[in-house]
């Protein structure tokens, strides 16, 4: 597949540039991960030894939501303190 731009939907793609602004995307998702990480890790102290679902609710209601952007579940929450 060439990388030159073509016409999709009625507009230039330019996967060039597509890929580019991607690559700047990523780093700068991947470069708050921390910051966000010790967010999380600071509020669930206030919920220490509550469920998992009584903790995500306690997030979302905080108006924190995961690295992605979706609200907790007792789910991703877990798995969210596996890896810490």
């Amino acid at each position: 597949l060439p990388p030159d731009p073509i016409m999709l939907d009625g507009k230039v793609f330019d996967p060039i540039q597509h890929f580019q602004d991607w690559r700047v995307q990523e780093k700068l998702h991947s470069g708050t991960k921390e910051l966000h990480r010790a967010r999380i890790v600071v509020a669930l102290q206030e919920v220490a030894g509550q469920s998992y679902p009584r903790q995500a609710g306690a997030l979302n209601a905080a108006g924190l939501r995961t690295n992605s952007g979706k609200a907790w579940t007792a789910d991703n929450l877990r798995k969210f303190r596996i890896v810490n």
